[in-house]
């Protein structure tokens, strides 16, 4: 259960977030935006935290409306900050997941719509493709190995944290402008120094890069955060899908592409053995 304070934090920054967005084109359109902040698994255990580029296609949907006045703006803060205190269940916001059984588990959602898409051969909406696809498929590779493989297959999404470096993105998906990446990026920084400084996991990763071509360095997403995390120690390690390693405070982190595309055959087994060399 997080602290008070942790919540009362993020309450702050995630208000100074949508006071910020609140004149951009994504959330005073139709849809909006969404927006998240961090939440783990009922078996967490302190040990892996996988943070992503942005919540695109995320449950909280946030338009202009939900920034005008202080009340409305707490109205969805805490709407925001339910999945993370676990008041909130993600599988409850999505008509589409109610054919299943939910254990309530913060993180049931990404097993939840992975059976749903295999049962209805794949008919869900971009939210489920979300969850079905590259990225947590990558992410259960990593936690099979990590844990043991037993975990692969059996819940591995409760066994994690997980969050994004923006906070906000369109809510009808793909990730944030150039122009909303911008005037959310100071907040950002400061929700994910929060989270790392509540959560102290032991490991994080990053699968936020894009692959590297002719020789271009991959590291666009996550090199804007590397000084005011104040990384410590990072170490670029020439490989094309597992860039660099370091440290933010006592976490220690593995910077990796995202999974989502082709030529990353392999990254999960690179991730988890440079997370066995950084310790």
């Amino acid at each position: 259960m997080p602290t008070k304070q942790f919540l009362d934090d993020m309450a702050s920054y995630l208000n100074s977030l949508l006071l910020r967005c609140q004149d951009e084109p994504e959330l005073t359109g139709n849809e909006g935006c969404c927006a998240t902040a961090a939440m783990h698994g009922r078996n967490w255990q302190g040990d892996l935290m996988i943070y992503g580029r942005s919540p695109n296609g995320w449950v909280v949907q946030v338009t202009k409306n939900d920034t005008c006045t202080e009340a409305v703006r707490e109205g969805k803060i805490k709407e925001i900050l339910s999945f993370s205190d676990g008041s909130a269940c993600v599988c409850d916001k999505d008509p589409t997941m109610t054919d299943d059984n939910c254990d309530r588990d913060p993180m049931h959602w990404v097993h939840h719509l992975r059976r749903f898409r295999s049962k209805y051969d794949g008919t869900l909406g971009r939210r489920g493709r979300v969850a079905t696809g590259f990225f947590w498929a990558a992410v259960g590779k990593v936690v099979g190995s990590y844990y043991g493989p037993d975990v692969q297959t059996r819940n591995f999404a409760s066994r994690v944290a997980w969050s994004n470096l923006y906070k906000i993105a369109p809510w009808k998906g793909w990730n944030p402008t150039d122009s909303l990446k911008r005037v959310q990026f100071d907040a950002s920084v400061e929700m994910l120094r929060c989270e790392l400084n509540e959560l102290r996991p032991k490991h994080v990763i990053f699968f936020t890069e894009k692959l590297a071509k002719d020789g271009h360095n991959g590291d666009a997403w996550f090199s804007r955060f590397r000084e005011p995390l104040r990384v410590e120690g990072y170490r670029p390690t020439g490989d094309r899908l597992v860039l660099g390693t370091g440290c933010i405070g006592n976490s220690r982190f593995v910077l990796a592409v995202h999974p989502q595309g082709s030529g990353k055959a392999g990254l999960a087994a690179k991730v988890v053995e440079a997370l066995r060399r950084v310790g």
